[in-house]
């Protein structure tokens, strides 16, 4: 039977791909860039930088739980 930190650990493996994948401050300027030139819808961009923003907020959360949980 799976602990719950183990099943938090599958779950922090999956989104370490993501994580190390995307540079969210490149992600956010190319969202800004891509509305400035009018290739991306005004309400596209807010989406985008709302995502990256709660990205952010999870992988902080992560590496929180990281410290407190692995030595």
């Amino acid at each position: 039977m799976e602990t719950t930190e183990t099943k938090a650990k599958a779950a922090i493996a999956m989104l370490q791909g993501l994580r190390d994948y995307f540079d969210l401050q490149h992600v956010a300027r190319a969202s800004t860039e891509l509305v400035r030139t009018e290739v991306l819808a005004a309400n596209h961009g807010i989406e985008l930088s709302n995502t990256v923003g709660i990205l952010r907020h999870i992988f902080h959360d992560i590496e929180e739980w990281e410290r407190q949980h692995w030595s």
